[in-house]
């Protein structure tokens, strides 16, 4: 997701085609399409809808207010043993979202030697922290 909005964003601002760099960019949601993006297909229907769905109110939201949630951030590490997580954090990799201070607090080593180690030897590490 996050690479399909960073792809729209370097769309719109090298665009050789006229776009203006604050072309809005909207993130939208299966099943609570706008207006504005069904009247460009002639025979979109609410009806084709599974009926669990229908009631879903329209909306769009700007792409940088969702892109928000999937760049990366800092968290303590209590904060990551929480469930749920953050919004945007990748549960595979938790040690990515660490200061490298606390990084070392915890793995008892630096993140370069961490990043050095073979795959399923991290994967071992990260079990047992």
């Amino acid at each position: 997701k996050r690479l399909a909005m960073e792809a729209a964003i370097e769309y719109v601002t090298t665009s050789k085609i006229g776009h203006s760099p604050d072309t809005p960019i909207w993130v939208i949601y299966p099943f609570a399409e706008p207006l504005a993006f069904t009247v460009n297909f002639p025979t979109w229907s609410r009806e084709k809808y599974p009926v669990n769905q229908r009631a879903h109110v329209p909306s769009q939201i700007p792409v940088m207010n969702v892109l928000q949630d999937y760049l990366p951030k800092t968290y303590a590490y209590e904060e990551l043993l929480k469930d749920p997580l953050p919004p945007g954090v990748d549960s595979t990799r938790l040690e990515q979202y660490l200061t490298d201070e606390e990084f070392e607090k915890v793995f008892k080593m630096p993140r370069t030697d961490f990043m050095s180690i073979p795959a399923w030897k991290a994967e071992r590490i990260k079990q047992d922290v």
